[in-house]
């Protein structure tokens, strides 16, 4: 329930280019995050009921958690790598990108309307030595232009579509 996305693909448009011709060479894999309404989906009835997170605030904390195990996982392989540890890790390949995050192999492009969501995820990916790629949607992204500046985290917001959520 990390609200993890599909990994992003960096792609240039080229007129009657093939699908492999369009990628852009030697750009770093991606992975989609969502903060709000689209993790926590406390208001999506009775079969959510009983879920983690259900509130913005379990949002931050169900990151750190992640983060954190996914900390562990690499520590856990480094050891066995290097000999101390006779049993290698399961796989987890939910951990293995987050890890893959952890060691800059991978940007976060994350989906934010609301400035304590986008302070409280810059702080939680700040504790974890990760710098965000882009800050999507980022509709309070103004007021918080320089925490966003400061992280050096890159943002897109909308031209001319709003309001078919509440957040929005």
């Amino acid at each position: 329930a990390l609200c993890l996305g599909l990994g992003a693909l960096l792609f240039k448009l080229r007129d009657g280019a093939s699908p492999e011709e369009l990628k852009f060479e030697g750009a770093p894999p991606g992975i989609k995050f969502a903060l709000g309404e689209n993790v926590k989906q406390s208001n999506a009835g009775e079969r959510n009921a009983t879920r983690f997170p259900q509130s913005r605030m379990g949002v931050r904390t169900f990151h750190a958690n992640r983060f954190t195990a996914a900390q562990q996982y690499l520590k856990d392989w480094e050891q066995f790598n290097a000999g101390g540890k006779p049993v290698p890790p399961r796989r987890d390949l939910e951990l293995e990108t987050i890890g893959e995050i952890i060691q800059a192999k991978r940007w976060i492009h994350c989906h934010s309307y609301r400035q304590d969501e986008i302070l409280a995820f810059l702080r939680t990916m700040e504790a974890f030595n990760v710098k965000v790629g882009t800050l999507q949607h980022i509709l309070e992204g103004y007021k918080v232009a320089d925490e966003i500046l400061a992280h050096g985290a890159g943002a897109s917001s909308f031209a001319d579509w709003w309001a078919y959520k509440f957040e929005v």
